[in-house]
This record gives C-alpha cells, sequence and structure tokens, in this order.
C-alpha cells in the first residue's frame, strides 16, 4: 500500500490522498481486506478503513423500483408506470484506520406482471430495508396490471465509530388498468415523492438510522374492482420512517375511475456523525423499471438497476492532535482544528519515545467536559537529547456519548532547556548609594592614615 502524509499548512487543510492499494484476499487472520479507494460497490461485502486514512467520503445509492404491468382489457388498455429510482446519499464521515465497513447493496424491484388476473405484483428488492411487493389482483378473471416491486435501500456503517447511512430504494410503479367509458386515468401513477426526504439522529434523540424497515406494500385489486391495476410497492428504507406507512392505492374501473398510483421512495437516514450530507430523491444509479408494452404493442420490459456504494478515503491533518512544545516536565498538545458539528475534544493520551531508546514516557487526560487547546499535560522527558511524540485526542459528542479518536502522527522535538539563574543586578539608586558608601568608606581611611596636626 502507498500513502502520503502531507505536513500541516496553517492556511488550509491539506488532503493527502491514498491511492494505489489493492484489494486483497481475506488474510490468514480472517480480517477483511483493506477498502479500495473509489471502487464502485454492487454487492454486500465488508472491508476496512486503510492504514493513514481518516476521513471517508461516501456516495450511497438506493436500489430503483420495478415498472408496473400493463392491462389488456376488453374495452381499453392501460400502461404500466414506471418505477423510480432510489435515493442518492452523499457526504463525510470521521473515521479510523481498520475499521470495519459493513456494506448492503439494496437490489431492484421487480416489474409487475401484465394482465395478472389472479396474481401477485413485482417483488420488492431485498436490501438494507426490503422494498415492498406491488399490489396484485385477486379476481382470476381481472386484467389489470401488477403493481412493481420497490427498490431495497443500500446502506454502510463504519463499525467502531457510529457511523450509518442508508439510501432509500425507489418505488414500484402503479399497474395499468382499464377504466369503464375511458373516463380517467388509464396509466398506471409512476412512483411519487416520499414523504420526508432524509433524517439525521440528532442530540439527545435515539439513531433511528441503525434499523432497515421494508418499504409498504402496494393494494391488491379487490375482487369487485376487477380491472384496476395493483399499488406499487414502496422503497426499502429505516425504522420509524414516515414512507413505511404509506400503501400505494389499486386503481378502480367504477365511478369517474382512477389509476393505481406508484409506491413511495423510501425514506433515507444518516447517523449523527455524517457532515456536509447531501440528499437527492430518485437519483441513484438503481434507476428505475420502465414497461412500454400495451395490448396492442407488448414489449419486454427495461429491468430496474439496483443500488451501490462507492467510499473514497483522504488523510486530513486538520483533523489531527499534535505535540507543540515538551519541557522536562510537561508536554504542550493542540487539538484538532476540524471536528463533526456538534464535537469536542474531551481527552488526550501522549506517548514520547527517546532518540536513545528505553521504555517510551506515556501520559495523558480524559473527562466529560470540552479540554482548551493548547493543553499542558504533565510528563517527565529529560533534557539533552531529542524525543518523538504523537498525540491522540478524544474527540465526542458530549449528548450522544459518540466519540472518536484521531490517529496519531509522529513528531520529533528537543525539550526546552532549563533557563540559568539570573545574575543580580542593582538599580541607579542603588549604585549611587554604593558609590556614596564606597565615598565615605574611603575617606575614612585616608583620614587614619594622616597623623594629626601638633
Amino acid at each position: 500500500m502507498i500513502f502520503e502524509f502531507l505536513k500541516r499548512t496553517p492556511s488550509r487543510v491539506t488532503l493527502a490522498i491514498f491511492s494505489g492499494f489493492s484489494l486483497a484476499s481475506f488474510s490468514s487472520m480472517g480480517q477483511a481486506a483493506d477498502c479500495v479507494n473509489g471502487a464502485i460497490i454492487t454487492a454486500a461485502t465488508t472491508c476496512t478503513v486503510p492504514a493513514g486514512m481518516n476521513i471517508m467520503s461516501f456516495t450511497v445509492d438506493g436500489g430503483g423500483g420495478g415498472a408496473g404491468g400493463y392491462s389488456a382489457g376488453s374495452d381499453v388498455s392501460g400502461k404500466g408506470g414506471n418505477g423510480t429510482a432510489g435515493s442518492r446519499v452523499t457526504g463525510l464521515l470521521q473515521v479510523v484506520p481498520s475499521n470495519p465497513v459493513n456494506i448492503e447493496i439494496g437490489l431492484a424491484g421487480t416489474p409487475g406482471l401484465d394482465n395478472i388476473g389472479g396474481q401477485t405484483g413485482g417483488q420488492g428488492g431485498v436490501g438494507a430495508g426490503n422494498g415492498g411487493n406491488g399490489g396484485g389482483q385477486e379476481d382470476p378473471s381481472g386484467f389489470g396490471g401488477g403493481g412493481g416491486g420497490g427498490g431495497g435501500a443500500s446502506a454502510l456503517h463504519v463499525v467502531g465509530v457510529g457511523g450509518w447511512v442508508r439510501a432509500g430504494g425507489g418505488g414500484g410503479g402503479g399497474g395499468g388498468g382499464s377504466l369503464e367509458g375511458g373516463v380517467g386515468h388509464l396509466n398506471g401513477g409512476a412512483s411519487t415523492i416520499g414523504t420526508a426526504g432524509i433524517f439525521s439522529a440528532n442530540a439527545g434523540v435515539p439513531d433511528l438510522c441503525v434499523n432497515a424497515a421494508p418499504g409498504g406494500a402496494g393494494e391488491n385489486v379487490d375482487i369487485v374492482t376487477l380491472d384496476g391495476g395493483g399499488g406499487g410497492g414502496g422503497g426499502g428504507t429505516f425504522s420509524g420512517a414516515p414512507s413505511v406507512g404509506f400503501h400505494a392505492p389499486a386503481g378502480s374501473q367504477f365511478g369517474s375511475g382512477q389509476s393505481s398510483q406508484g409506491g413511495h421512495i423510501g425514506d433515507s437516514c444518516t447517523s449523527g456523525r455524517a457532515e456536509g450530507v447531501v440528499y437527492l430523491e430518485g437519483g441513484s444509479s438503481g434507476t428505475g423499471g420502465v414497461n412500454p408494452s400495451t395490448a396492442l404493442s407488448p414489449s419486454t420490459p427495461i429491468s430496474a438497476k439496483g443500488g451501490q456504494v462507492a467510499l473514497s478515503f483522504a488523510f486530513d491533518p486538520a483533523r489531527t492532535a499534535e505535540v507543540t512544545a515538551i519541557t522536562e516536565n510537561n508536554v504542550t498538545v493542540v487539538g484538532p482544528s476540524s471536528k463533526p458539528p456538534g464535537y469536542d475534544v474531551t481527552g488526550y493520551s501522549v506517548t514520547c519515545q527517546s532518540e536513545t531508546g528505553g521504555t517510551p514516557v506515556s501520559g495523558g487526560i480524559s473527562g466529560s467536559t470540552p479540554l482548551v487547546s493548547p493543553y499542558t499535560i504533565n510528563m517527565h522527558l529529560p533534557n539533552g537529547h531529542a524525543w518523538s511524540c504523537q498525540a491522540v485526542a478524544i474527540v465526542a459528542n458530549l449528548v450522544t456519548g459518540d466519540a472518536v479518536n484521531t490517529i496519531p502522527v509522529p513528531r520529533t522535538i528537543v525539550p526546552a532547556a532549563p533557563s540559568a539563574a539570573p545574575i543580580p543586578t542593582i538599580n541607579e539608586w542603588g549604585a549611587l548609594l554604593l558609590s556614596a558608601i564606597i565615598w565615605i568608606f574611603g575617606v575614612s581611611k585616608i583620614r587614619r592614615r594622616v597623623p594629626p596636626k601638633e
């Protein structure tokens, strides 16, 4: 593996991009191999944060929803609605080398069948939150199309640092139906917008992003309605998401008639530590399915695409602690200038090794309140030679309890020599007084030597 540490510059943050490392097979110890920088991951896997890296940029795409099937009623035919792409979530997480990164990929929902009399709708895609199944047709003689299955959610979890990201799957398209007298909408509805988009774990609130949840299943066409289309399945999501409770209605051929509705795109979420999060609903690589078929022009549906995850790693020196000065009895540490929002430094651990060898000297401080930078730690480091010192800062959210350590960066430094004892001096008035004393003393000596006059 090849990586480069760039030195801290006071004017800006410099990123040393890690490149060129390979994804070897699992080691003999059974530990997962390093994650590949910039790789597009399309299947569930576990890899580890590479050595020397402390930030991870991510793009997580949910799986696409399948298209609805078409109907072939005796009077008129309706096309199935298109499925939609899953959600895309991008951002950054502060990480620690060797932390495992668990990745789950949302599979695409399958399309609803055409003229499904008595059958079920499309299957929801499996994922980190399965897509909901599309609605079917309860009456064997019905002509409506089945709803497309919702796409599965994709997710990544950085073990040991509380980092969760979950991108909701796309909604399945509604099935086409025949409406009496040609009134109403013939085509099944395309997947609709998710209820609430993206959620982030707030201070003091349980992190709901940890738990997966399936998308809502589309409603079946009941035995009375006959030729309506089945509702589309909802995209996979997380526990407690508003989109979980939505079940796309099936179509109806009676009265004014109505088309079936597509399933909702599954809501997405991130853990509180994620930074710079951007959410794009229906904008992932997991494109939705399309069914261009009609009774007069049948064709093969275009399948939806599954989700994917892309990761890239870098070293950010602004997220490290640094030993800036040492004396014989103290070490001065400067904390990281860049931290996750809402996080503070609550402790330091310092280790110094003498250039002459011997046992390393360690010291530190930890607590439950933020520490002001720079911070002085009592450590005995004899003068006369250089020491290689490295510091690790504990960066924590004091409300949620989540914490992450910075990675150590060694620095060689020489203790400041002890100050020489000051030489006493006298001021101007003291000098005058001393001169006067000396003059008086001298005069007295002279007078003693001069004999008295007779």
